[in-house]
């Protein structure tokens, strides 16, 4: 969800899949799945919509 959103905004912008539960603790994360832009923990415990990842890709990558 995350390439289709990036495609559909047009940004060239990389993202990482973390797999390591102790990494994952370690920033921050509380529940999985979860959602991190800028060191910023945005959705976790679900899949958030293409849509939303979309609007939150913009607010944060503005």
């Amino acid at each position: 969800m995350v390439d289709e959103a990036l495609t559909k905004l047009n940004l060239n912008e990389e993202f990482e899949m973390v797999g390591d539960l102790a990494q994952m603790v370690e920033e921050g994360v509380t529940e999985v799945p979860a959602l991190k832009v800028n060191g910023k923990v945005m959705v976790e415990g679900r899949l958030p919509e293409v849509d939303e990842v979309m609007n939150i890709l913009k607010e944060e990558l503005a």
